[in-house]
C-alpha cells in the first residue's frame, strides 16, 4: 500500500511541473512587445542583408549641412547600383557622382575620367550659381566642369560638361545649336569658366562715365576731361595697365545655326563681353552682343568673321549696347535682325503697337552705367555694338 502510494504522490507531483512548464511559455498579453518578454533568437546568418539606412549617419551631417547650404540635396541610394548617397540639385539627380556608403570618399566622372576625393573636402569642391548651374572645382577653386539641371540645349544636357565643349575663340567658335533656349543656356554655361576680375580692377567714380556715347563726341576734349569722352566712356588706361579693364571683350566666340522656325535663316556670330560688377568683383555677368551688317550664309562664312572681329578682343577695345539702333525701322532693314523681335518680345520690350519700347531700354542701360549692374534679361539679349577704347594710347595714335 505504502508502495502505491508514494508511486500516486510522484505521478501527482510530475504532472504539477509539467502544468507549470506548458504555462510559463505562453506570452503574457500585457508583456508582448518588451524586450525582456522577447525569446532568445539566434544569431543572424552571415547572409542576411544589411538594413538601408533610414536616416543620415554622424559622420555624413556636416558635410551634408553645407551642400545643403549651396541648394545641393544628398539622398541615400539615388541612382547608384552600388549604394552610396546620390546628389539632387534642383529636383534632379546628378549624374556620375556620389559619396560611397561609408563616407570616405566622392566618386564623380566627367566624360571618361574617374575622380576620387575625399568626402571632407567635398563643401568645398561644388557650389551652385545664380544661373542654378552645379559647378564641380578643382583645389584651388577652378572650374572643371558643370551640370545644369534646367538646361535642356542638347548639347548640354543631362551631363556634366567641360570648358572645351562651352568656351570658344575667334579661331575656332563654338557651335552652340539651332535654338533660342541653346543660346539662353548657353549663358549660364559659360559663366562658370569665366575668371572672376583682379583686386585692384579698375572702375570710374560713376559721375565721370560719360553716358552719352552715341557719337564720338569729345574726343578731342578727352585729354581736359580727364581721358572721357564719346570714343572712350569709361576714361583711359595706360597700355601697361589695360589688364586692369572693366570690360573683357571675346570670352566666348559662339555660332547660333539657321532656324528658319525662329526667324533666322543664316547663321549668327555672337561676341560674349565679360563686365565688372563694381559692388562685387567677383560676380560674373556679361552682354551678347552680334553684328548687325553682315549675313553669313555658312558655318566657314561666320568662323571667319569671328577670326576678323578678334582685333576688338585685344588693343583696350570694348562694346556698349547700341540701344539707340533697337527700333523696328532700323532692325527690319538687317532681316537677319528680325529675330531680336523675338526676344525683345520674350523679354516684355515691345509697346502694343510692336514697336521697341526705346525708353525701357535706355534705362537698362543707363542703369548698368550708374551702378555698373546687369540684369538678367539685359545679359539675354542681343545687343547692337558701339566699339569704344580705354587704351590712352589709341585715342594719342
Amino acid at each position: 500500500m505504502r508502495a502505491k502510494g508514494f508511486t500516486g504522490l510522484l505521478i501527482i507531483l510530475l504532472g504539477s511541473v509539467l502544468l507549470t512548464i506548458s504555462c510559463s511559455s505562453e506570452v503574457d498579453p500585457s508583456t508582448a512587445n518588451s524586450p525582456s518578454a522577447a525569446p532568445t533568437v539566434p544569431p543572424s546568418s552571415p547572409t542576411t542583408p544589411a538594413p538601408e539606412f533610414t536616416s543620415t549617419p554622424d559622420i555624413f551631417q556636416a558635410i551634408f549641412d553645407a551642400l545643403q547650404d549651396e541648394g545641393i540635396n544628398v539622398e541615400h541610394q539615388v541612382g547608384n547600383a552600388d549604394g552610396g548617397w546620390g546628389l539632387i540639385v534642383g529636383g534632379v539627380e546628378v549624374p556620375n557622382a556620389h559619396f560611397d556608403e561609408n563616407g570616405q570618399a566622392f566618386h564623380i566622372q566627367i566624360g571618361d575620367e574617374l575622380m576620387n576625393i575625399p568626402a571632407s573636402e567635398v563643401p568645398d569642391r561644388l557650389r551652385t550659381t545664380e544661373d542654378g548651374v552645379l559647378v564641380f572645382m578643382d583645389a584651388g577653386g577652378n572650374a572643371i566642369a558643370g551640370f545644369g539641371p534646367n538646361i535642356t540645349a542638347e548639347k548640354l544636357a543631362g551631363r556634366w560638361f567641360v570648358e572645351s565643349e562651352v568656351i570658344g575663340t575667334a579661331e575656332n567658335p563654338v557651335v552652340i545649336g539651332n535654338t533660342w533656349q541653346s543660346y539662353i543656356d548657353w549663358i549660364g554655361a559659360e559663366k562658370i569658366f569665366y575668371d572672376p576680375f583682379p583686386e585692384d580692377v579698375y572702375y570710374p567714380e560713376s559721375d565721370k562715365i560719360w553716358r552719352d556715347y552715341a557719337t564720338n563726341e569729345g574726343y578731342e576734349d578727352a585729354e581736359a576731361n580727364g581721358g572721357f569722352s564719346g570714343y572712350s566712356p569709361f576714361g583711359l588706361l595706360p597700355r601697361a595697365e589695360l589688364w586692369r579693364s572693366p570690360f573683357r571683350h571675346g570670352v566666348n566666340y559662339k555660332i547660333l545655326e539657321p532656324n528658319e522656325e525662329d526667324g533666322r535663316t543664316s547663321y549668327t556670330l555672337i561676341e560674349a563681353e565679360q563686365v565688372l560688377d563694381p559692388a562685387d568683383r567677383l560676380h560674373i555677368q556679361e552682354l551678347n552682343y552680334v553684328n548687325l551688317s553682315e549675313v553669313y550664309k555658312t558655318l566657314e562664312e561666320a568662323i571667319r568673321a569671328a577670326k576678323r572681329h578678334s582685333y576688338y578682343s585685344g588693343e583696350g577695345f570694348y562694346m556698349l549696347p547700341a540701344y539707340y539702333h533697337m527700333h523696328r525701322d532700323f532692325l527690319e532693314k538687317y532681316p537677319r535682325l528680325e529675330n531680336n523681335f523675338l526676344f525683345l518680345e520674350e523679354f516684355g520690350y515691345l509697346t502694343p503697337d510692336g514697336e521697341v519700347d526705346q525708353a525701357r531700354l535706355e534705362a537698362m542701360v543707363m542703369d548698368m552705367l550708374e551702378t555698373g549692374h546687369i540684369s538678367p534679361e539685359m545679359e539675354r539679349l542681343w545687343w547692337l555694338s558701339a566699339y569704344k577704347t580705354i587704351n590712352e594710347e589709341r585715342v594719342d595714335g
